[in-house]
């Protein structure tokens, strides 16, 4: 299986950066990483390679992707139908009883595809799809996961599904799905994605009226903007299925497996003590610091172990590895997303969560930190993760392989 993460949307940009020592062959990763644990290709290098494959004529650094706070990865993975099938046992212990929603077999080699979050509006997600250039097949996804109700994650859903349903109509009519096709000029052809059927929108039921935040005791909320309605994104795309899940399961052939509660374990990971919501319209307004309809994603790497991907980590990110580690049986080989580590209330946190992830054994090979994660703890993430570490940044691709 490769999980090949595409940053659609990102709270950074870094056109330019090259990746952590652990992506590179050429340089010597920090230690206990292995070397050159994926490949990452930057918003730059990727515009350079579509000049010199002809598809564009310059780098336009006015049409470059946008940052903005949210999240959104577009992630594919390719597997042995034969060998592959089912292998993801995240669901559970042994992952017995797991109900496995979307995909099917095929022979050869297969992708399937899911889209993780979709950031904070269709504007962004919009700009960020048309941008893109080549490398961008959004016909391909089977599932749309989100992993928990935050406007910030949530808003950008609605336009999400248009931009999935056009590249499925494209597909149909013989053409290439939104911005066009993974692989490039002179590359072998990568196994075709499958275009599914119908796509499944994952979400937890428990969806609140509204979400704000107390900043102090005895503060009046300050509200966010709602999540979109499921019920209504359904009605809008007649090939939408929304399947609302609490349990833990697996998606698109076992490739993909679903959280649900994560057990908050250590002593330092609290909630988010600001945080409040409002449950029905017009109801009362509960202190809400666990958010426990949060939930990550894993893909079971072969012969490397659990590659994580967390949106906020409101568990926090070492209950988040250890959730991993129980489902898999070895813990987080990498992980990518956001460790709400920035705001001021969770900054006693950053210390012992570095101390932890540097500590663990098998070793992180390598931990891309983004959205909501803040530049403290980027900082101490970096110093105790040497070469192991690094930021997101929207227009970027990782690729790890289980060679």
């Amino acid at each position: 299986m490769q999980p090949l993460p595409q940053v659609l949307v990102d709270n950074a940009t870094d056109p330019l950066s090259p990746g952590a020592d652990c992506t590179s062959p050429a340089a010597a990763p920090g230690p206990g990483a292995s070397c050159c644990c994926c490949s990452y290709t930057n918003e730059a290098s990727r515009r350079v390679a579509d000049v010199r494959a002809g598809a564009a004529a310059r780098i336009d650094w006015a049409s470059t992707c946008l940052a903005g706070h949210g999240l959104c990865l577009l992630l594919e993975v390719e597997f042995d139908p034969i060998e592959g099938h089912g292998t993801n046992k995240a669901a559970g212990s042994g992952g017995g009883g797991a109900k496995d929603r979307g995909g099917g077999q095929g022979p050869g080699l297969e992708r399937r595809s899911l889209l993780f979050d979709a950031g904070p509006s269709g504007e962004l997600l919009r700009c960020n799809a048309r941008r893109w250039g080549r490398g961008l097949d959004l016909g391909a996804v089977g599932a749309v996961v989100l992993s928990h109700w935050h406007v910030d994650h949530s808003g950008g859903l609605p336009a999400a599904l248009d931009l999935i349903g056009a590249a499925r109509g494209a597909r149909a009519a013989g053409g290439a799905g939104a911005g066009g096709v993974h692989g490039g000029g002179g590359e072998a052809p990568a196994p075709q994605p499958r275009a599914p059927v119908r796509v499944v929108l994952d979400v937890h039921p428990r969806r609140p009226w509204c979400r704000g935040l107390k900043l102090q005791p005895g503060d009046e909320i300050i509200p966010f903007n709602q999540d979109p309605d499921p019920a209504q994104l359904a009605v809008d795309h007649a090939w939408l299925d929304v399947a609302p899940a609490a349990a833990p399961h697996t998606l698109l052939d076992g490739c993909f497996g679903v959280s649900g509660f994560i057990p908050r374990v250590t002593p330092y990971e609290e909630g988010n003590p600001a945080h409040a919501s409002q449950w029905e319209e017009g109801g009362p307004w509960e202190d809400d610091p666990l958010i426990e309809d949060e939930r990550a994603l894993v893909v079971d790497l072969a012969g490397k172990g659990p590659v994580v991907f967390s949106a906020c980590s409101h568990a926090g990110i070492v209950n988040v590895a250890r959730w991993a580690e129980a489902a898999l049986g070895r813990p987080p080989y990498a992980s990518f997303g956001g460790l709400h580590l920035a705001p001021r209330d969770c900054l006693a946190r950053v210390a012992p969560t570095a101390r932890h992830l540097a500590a663990q054994r098998p070793p992180l090979s390598l931990l891309a930190a983004g959205h909501c994660t803040g530049w403290r703890a980027q900082a101490a993430l970096q110093a105790a993760l040497p070469g192991r570490c690094m930021p997101l940044s929207v227009g970027a691709t990782f690729e790890l392989s289980s060679e």
